[in-house]
């Protein structure tokens, strides 16, 4: 599979973009962090199941010391999730949280989002198929959807920044040919067509900006690590940061010089319990990772606007065979069984989270205050990182990293991604994602062994 990963996701990006100057939309790629300085804040949804699921359960076990900790979770920011027409409604309640939390903290605070819905989402699998289909005017609707979308953020003055479908534009790449779902989906351009409209439309008055790259979503890759874990032997980017630095020096050439930022809600230890990079479900032997952050200091890479958590203890999929979405990935050897349906918050797996993270979850719980150590501080801090050294890097871009900002693309629940992203304002500010799957832990397909042989890295699939 020599570069073929590494392909899959130039390849999508270049898809994307290219098709958008081609058909005169602005130019996207900003060359400023678009929110410097702010931070985000925790999905009232996920905070309120903590609370209201995960701690009590701790509670009844006489479990204190776990539920001072999960109390600490629940602080940590994350994304939210609108990936159906039902959950539009959480916008504007979530755009009044930072507000709110702004003016109480005295800290820019910013809102993140995750939109998920484009027609036969999750083309290559079923963990994540959602409710709109092209054969049932699905394109349409997902217009209708995007349209709902911007006019619950219209008005608002608060920071947002969002994940941009997902996985999406990965499955264009990995899954052409594999299910009739993903062929309906090439022979009718849905999901580029979707991505473009969402990106003009999520835009609103002001002129998109593109930022970056985001890796990692959902998944369990180490961000720095010395020895490879056996599941990635046949891949030369065995961990984010040597993806991130193969991947920005090629998009860098096609006029693109991304900046990145990196899923680290899972991935404290290293190796999981995959059998395969393929195993991307409710993976066994996972823990939470470093903490959301922005501090070059922490990061030391000036690649890396941030490291994020989009998708921590929410379900990749359910074990239920008999359910119409269960795909047999979740009941591979290394996923957690019995598992609830995609997007459910999953406690057992929340508590697997909580006691393997590394670094260990530390904070005043009295205060909700989170202690955070720094990447060169101790072992595993990053995790798989040597201990008291600064990673090289060979930076493409030299711009000062302040805050988290712009777009977050990466692939929801289904492997690992990287994603065409944007920073730009509704108000204070608007950021945008387009997810792009890496194509060796993308859905339950799995590569095959000649698709990155001598020539792979050379030119892309016909679109």
């Amino acid at each position: 599979m020599k570069g073929f990963q590494l392909l899959a996701g130039l390849c999508a990006a270049r898809q994307v973009y290219s098709q958008a100057v081609a058909e005169g939309h602005p130019s996207w790629y900003a060359d400023a962090n678009g929110a410097p300085g702010a931070k985000g804040i925790p999905d009232p949804t996920y905070s309120g199941e903590i609370n209201t699921i995960a701690i009590p359960k701790f509670n009844e076990a006489q479990d204190t010391a776990s539920a001072d900790k999960a109390k600490c979770v629940a602080d940590i920011p994350t994304f939210t999730w609108i990936d159906s027409n039902s959950k539009i409604p959480l916008i504007k309640p979530l755009l009044q949280a930072v507000k709110d939390q702004t003016a109480t903290t005295g800290e820019k605070k910013m809102a993140q989002l995750v939109v998920y819905n484009l027609p036969n989402r999750d083309c290559g699998a079923e963990a994540s198929a959602g409710e709109l289909l092209i054969a049932n005017n699905g394109i349409e609707e997902y217009k209708k959807f995007i349209d709902a979308v911007a006019e619950a953020l219209t008005g608002s003055e608060e920071l947002v920044s969002v994940v941009l479908e997902p996985d999406s534009l990965g499955n264009l790449v990995t899954n052409q040919e594999t299910t009739d779902k993903c062929k309906e989906v090439v022979a009718t351009n849905a999901y580029t067509i979707g991505t473009l409209y969402a990106i003009d439309k999520l835009n609103l008055p002001n002129p998109p900006n593109v930022r970056g790259v985001a890796t990692n979503t959902a998944n369990y890759n180490a961000f720095s690590i010395v020895e490879a874990p056996a599941y990635t032997a046949d891949s030369p980017t065995k961990d984010e940061k040597t993806y991130i630095n193969f991947l920005a020096g090629n998009l860098t050439e096609q006029g693109f010089p991304a900046h990145f930022i990196v899923d680290t809600g899972r991935n404290g230890v290293q190796p999981t319990k995959q059998e395969k990079w393929g195993d991307w479900c409710n993976v066994l032997g996972t823990g939470f990772g470093v903490r959301p952050t922005a501090k070059q200091e922490e990061i030391a890479d000036p690649l890396i606007d941030a490291f994020v958590w989009v998708k921590p203890a929410q379900s990749d999929g359910t074990s239920d065979q008999a359910s119409p979405r269960f795909d047999p990935t979740c009941g591979r050897p290394a996923a957690m069984q019995p598992a609830p349906e995609a997007g459910t918050f999953f406690q057992p797996y929340f508590e697997q989270l909580l006691a393997n993270a590394n670094p260990p979850i530390a904070c005043d719980a009295a205060a909700g205050t989170q202690t955070q150590v720094t990447a060169n501080d101790t072992e595993g801090t990053v995790p798989g990182a040597v201990p008291g050294t600064t990673p090289e890097v060979t930076p493409t871009v030299d711009t000062p990293i302040e805050g988290i900002g712009g777009l977050v693309g990466g692939v929801a629940g289904t492997g690992l991604g990287a994603g065409v992203a944007a920073a730009n304002e509704v108000g204070s500010g608007l950021g945008l994602d387009v997810g792009v799957a890496r194509a060796d832990s993308t859905t339950n397909t799995q590569v095959p062994d000649n698709a990155g042989g001598e020539g792979a890295d050379d030119e892309c699939p016909a679109a």
